[in-house]
């Protein structure tokens, strides 16, 4: 049997054990998969590489804490609260539309005769600054509702002279007036600039406020003796009044007593006619009216004071 053996052996090329190199047929395999494999894949970074951005609607996960992120640049303060208010009320296009508020107009006069000019703010916040005798602000934007308003000394000490809440009804004008309280120190009254909305073309409107002195009461007249307004006391006003487009000259004197004074309904040109009325006038002025525009005259000052007696048109 062995040389049968033998004799087949001879037939076949052998190579010895020690120089065989047995690879199973599923590694083989796998590694030409990966060779085929990487020439299709980029290289992906390396963990020392900062990655881009991704956009802001992907969705991200980070090992990292959040707070390590790279930090944006500082902010002012202004645009903090705004960054702040932005983040709370949410996207512009998903979140609802608040209703708008009303707010009103307001100015100030200062009818008050002290020697020193004054500051006046709403809520702690200074919004007309050394305001002296006769001097009146343009109107100013508040937010409706009940507000604080200060009146105090704009040098010195800044003394508050008068402090008190108001209503700010929205959609209406006011007057802020300063003037003497009848108790000593300083009053504030609040006028509403509402009154009277001409819509003619040959008319406006006209009213005169007394903010002179305490005790005061006077009557409102044409050059004809007629009576425009009647007993204006002090700290008040005239109604609103229909005035036809022109100029005029009206005479303040002493509100007449013991008898009713009949005021004129419709101020009219036709009827400023005749001589000086008596008792003699304490003060004349001339206002010129415009169509469809409103006015209001503020009697000021006083007649033994260094403020004298005197009127101050402006258009409301």
């Amino acid at each position: 049997m062995a040389e049968n053996f033998a004799f087949l052996a001879s037939f076949f090329h052998t190579e010895p054990a020690g120089s065989m190199e047995l690879v199973p047929p599923e590694i083989s395999t796998a590694a030409d998969e990966e060779v085929r494999l990487s020439s299709l894949i980029p290289d992906s970074p390396s963990s020392k590489e900062v990655l881009s951005p991704q956009p802001a609607d992907a969705e991200t996960i980070s090992d990292e804490p959040s707070f390590l992120a790279a930090a944006p640049p500082a902010l002012s303060d202004d645009s903090t609260e705004m960054a702040a208010s932005a983040a709370a009320i949410g996207p512009a296009c998903c979140r609802p539309v608040p209703p708008i508020a009303g707010t009103s107009r307001v100015r100030f006069l200062n009818a008050a005769p002290l020697p020193f000019p004054v500051d006046v703010l709403i809520d702690g916040r200074l919004f007309w600054q050394s305001f002296g005798f006769g001097k009146i602000s343009d109107y100013i934007p508040i937010t409706d509702g009940f507000h604080t308003v200060t009146v105090r000394r704009a040098s010195g000490l800044r003394a508050i002279l008068f402090q008190n809440q108001f209503p700010f009804r929205g959609n209406q004008k006011f007057t802020f007036v300063a003037i003497d309280s009848l108790s000593g120190g300083l009053n504030l009254v609040q006028l509403s600039d509402m009154g009277c909305s001409s819509q003619s073309n040959r008319f406006g409107c006209y009213r005169v406020a007394n903010m002179s002195f305490p005790g005061s009461s006077f009557d409102i007249r044409t050059a004809g003796g007629d009576t425009a307004f009647s007993g204006i006391g002090f700290g008040q006003t005239s109604s609103y009044k229909q005035i036809a487009a022109g100029s005029y000259r009206f005479f303040v004197t002493e509100a007449a007593a013991g008898r009713p004074i009949r005021e004129m309904p419709v101020i009219l040109q036709a009827f400023l006619t005749g001589s000086l009325m008596t008792p003699r006038p304490l003060l004349s002025y001339g206002v010129n009216i415009a169509a469809r525009r409103t006015y209001t005259t503020y009697l000021l000052g006083n007649t033994w004071s260094s403020f004298p007696f005197q009127a101050l048109t402006v258009e409301d």
